[in-house]
């Protein structure tokens, strides 16, 4: 059902549902809807042009908590490496991309309600992460890092799969699977 999965792909984010809403009012149906959030994902969740009010804006919202003088450089590091894993970062994994602040920038993110944990995942609901990928990149090295982490798992845990203990290998890629599509489309 269109309504369903609009809702499901903004992940159910009350203000994100709203904003939805609102930019129905103007469609003529909600393919058409679907057809904006493809084009303009985290853009369409905007009551206006460029609004500021945080209630208003799933942007606004989202700079006023990155901007914020909480967020420090760590967090912002660890938040723009997550914005790009849409299944989530293993917190082990994200200690290996960013030794020296992962901790701490994870935790900050938290605290500003950016990210969750889910299990041994960081995790970042779809109108957050759509927003800091667009508009907050990683630094080119914690990027780079990623995506050669992501590259290294595909292909020892790839070679895994089919051989003694290729169960746990096969597991692993099903879960990062939709990172490691991102790092091969980059």
């Amino acid at each position: 059902d269109g309504v369903a999965s609009l809702i499901a792909a903004v992940d159910r984010v009350p203000l994100a549902v709203e904003l939805l809403a609102n930019a129905a009012r103007t469609e003529p149906s909600l393919d058409r809807l679907a057809t904006r959030w493809r084009l303009e994902r985290v853009g369409l969740l905007d009551r206006g042009v460029g609004a500021a009010d945080p209630r208003l804006s799933v942007p606004a919202s989202v700079e006023l908590s990155w901007k914020g003088a909480f967020m420090g450089v760590d967090a912002q590091r660890v938040g723009a490496l997550r914005a790009l894993a849409p299944a989530g970062v293993s917190l082990v994994d994200l200690d290996q991309v960013v030794p020296e602040g992962a901790a701490r920038g994870a935790a900050r993110l938290r605290q500003q309600a950016l990210a969750f944990d889910d299990g041994e995942r960081l995790r970042m609901l779809a109108p957050i992460r759509e927003h800091i990928a667009a508009h907050h990149p990683p630094r080119e090295e914690d990027r780079d890092r990623l995506l050669d982490l992501w590259e290294r798992l595909a292909v020892t845990d790839g070679t895994a799969v089919g051989a003694d203990g290729g169960g746990a290998a096969a597991q692993r890629l099903d879960v990062e699977a939709p990172n490691i599509e991102v790092g091969i489309a980059d």
